[in-house]
């Protein structure tokens, strides 16, 4: 019975150093177009692409993200109707598995009138699975043309429709 065990725990022995094996860094990386809606002075409907990577799993995780698309405004300002469209492009990171978000974007926005505003907008946000909240502020200059009227603080609402997800594993080479 002894012999028995010793060759069980000796045929046994290569599996058993799984149990504290470290695992592989994965990280896996999603694209997808979204649609999102930003409420501020003007409700903006918006759409465009974003890239993720997820390195981690849930306790050490990381998330970046890059983000571009167009934006367009509907609004009433002084008894007149406003149209503002406008172009996004930015990034954000998120640190661990229910961190917060911050990210910052470069912003382009126009009233179809020959004005023309270009800006930033720093943000920070919450993300639930693919739905990402955010709030933040647009600094903007006018770069041709008068100012206008914009949203400047905003909240949104933004969900990617994930349409490729690769994931890719390092393992180490001895």
């Amino acid at each position: 019975m002894k012999f028995l065990f010793l060759l069980f725990l000796l045929l046994s022995y290569p599996s058993l150093g799984q149990f504290w094996k470290t695992q592989e860094k994965k990280t896996v990386i999603r694209t997808g177009p979204y649609l999102g809606i930003q409420a501020g002075r003007f409700y903006t409907l918006e759409a465009g692409m974003e890239r993720q990577w997820k390195k981690g799993k849930w306790k050490n995780s990381t998330t970046m993200a890059v983000h571009g698309g167009v934006n367009a405004a509907l609004g009433i300002e002084q008894q007149s109707l406003k149209t503002i469209i406008g172009y996004d492009m930015g990034l954000w990171y998120k640190s661990g598995s229910f961190g917060l978000t911050y990210g910052i974007a470069g912003n382009l926005r126009t009233d179809l009138k020959d004005n023309y505003l270009l800006g930033i907008a720093p943000s920070v946000g919450i993300k639930i699975l693919q739905l990402h909240l955010s709030t933040g502020y647009q600094i903007l200059t006018p770069i041709r043309g008068d100012r206008f009227p914009v949203t400047t603080i905003f909240l949104g609402a933004r969900y990617v429709f994930v349409t490729d997800k690769e994931v890719k594993s390092r393992k180490k080479d001895k």
